[in-house]
């Protein structure tokens, strides 16, 4: 799970887009978000979509393929 989601956190990071800002986006906690970098919690089919548009609300261009690329991540995402 860590590997699916270092891409991520990388494109976060590159682009100066904190937790916090993807929390307050998709209405959760920076706990919840530092988890699913972590590979502590997976990443909900919801909270997936939100943070693409998170990370597409400051200008970065990506979808659900660049920000999560693994193929397998669509059958582990919770439902």
């Amino acid at each position: 799970m860590k590997n699916k989601i270092k891409h991520f956190r990388n494109s976060r990071e590159d682009m100066k887009v904190t937790q916090q800002d993807i929390a307050n986006y998709i209405g959760g906690t920076k706990s919840r978000i530092s988890n699913y970098e972590m590979g502590k919690r997976k990443v909900t089919l919801d909270d997936a979509r939100g943070i693409v548009g998170c990370l597409k609300s400051f200008g970065i261009e990506c979808c659900l393929d660049t920000v999560f690329p693994n193929s397998k991540f669509k059958e582990e995402v919770q439902q």
